[in-house]
C-alpha cells in the first residue's frame, strides 16, 4: 500500500497508518493500492467531499482517493484509532469498487469489514458514534449508521 498526497506533503496520520497496517492491508488486499490523499486545506478535497465530512472516497474520479478533514475529526475528538479505522473503511470501498449491484448499506457494511479485518473494529464503531452524537446527519443515515455498528464484530 502507498499513499500519495497531491499536494506533496505528507500526512502523518497517514503515514502512520501504513507503518502500523500496510503489510496486513497488503496481504489482505492481496495487491499493491496506490491512494492519492487530499487533505482539507487542497481545494480538490471538495470534489471528494463535502466540508462537513471526516474522510470519504469518490470512486467516480479517476483514480482511488481519499479525502481527510483534520479539522472536522478535532472537533468530535476522534481518536488515532478511530481515525485510523475510518482510513480502513476509505481502503475498504476502494477495495470493493468492482460491487455495483450492493445497496449503500450493504456498501457500507462491507468497507466496514477492512477495519474489522485490521482489528479496528471497536474503533470503527466509536467513530461512527462520535458522528452520530456530532448531531449534523439526516434521521436516515443515523439509523443506516446504528444498524452499521450493530453489525460490527466483537
Amino acid at each position: 500500500m502507498v499513499f500519495k498526497y497531491y499536494d506533496k506533503r505528507p500526512v502523518r496520520l497517514f503515514e502512520n497508518f501504513i507503518e502500523l497496517y500496510g503489510e496486513c492491508l497488503d496481504e489482505i488486499i492481496n495487491e499493491k493500492l496506490e491512494i492519492e490523499i487530499y487533505p482539507s486545506h487542497n481545494y480538490l478535497s471538495e470534489w471528494i467531499m463535502d466540508r462537513k465530512g471526516y474522510f470519504a472516497t469518490n470512486l467516480l474520479l479517476k483514480g482511488k482517493n481519499i479525502a481527510y478533514n483534520e479539522q472536522n475529526c478535532n472537533a468530535i475528538n476522534l481518536s488515532i484509532e478511530e481515525r485510523h479505522a475510518c482510513i480502513a473503511h476509505e481502503i475498504g470501498h476502494i477495495r470493493a469498487a468492482c460491487t455495483t449491484f450492493a445497496t449503500s448499506l450493504d456498501k457500507e457494511h462491507n468497507a466496514d469489514l477492512t477495519a474489522c479485518e485490521l482489528g479496528l473494529g471497536r474503533h470503527l464503531a466509536g467513530a461512527l458514534r462520535k458522528i452520530i452524537d456530532e448531531g449534523n446527519l439526516a434521521p436516515g443515515t443515523i439509523s443506516e449508521m446504528e444498524e452499521r455498528i450493530k453489525k460490527i464484530p466483537g
